[in-house]
């Protein structure tokens, strides 16, 4: 009777476990996301500086 007592408890355990790690899942996609975010954030206003650039030195060029 023991025995089946500690199978138990370890199922358990091992399903609250299971649970935990989609958790620990779920914050890495939306650690990801974040950085993705940031990235093409930096991106987009790094083309639009250069754009600026780009339009300021037209009429220069005429």
């Amino acid at each position: 009777m023991n025995a089946a007592f500690f199978a138990t408890r370890m199922r358990c355990r091992r399903a609250v476990i299971e649970r935990k790690e989609s958790g620990a899942t779920m914050a890495e996609y939306a650690f990801l996301l974040g950085l993705i975010a940031l990235v093409a954030l930096a991106a987009v206003q790094g083309f639009g500086l250069g754009v600026r650039a780009l339009y300021e030195r037209v009429p220069t060029i005429f």
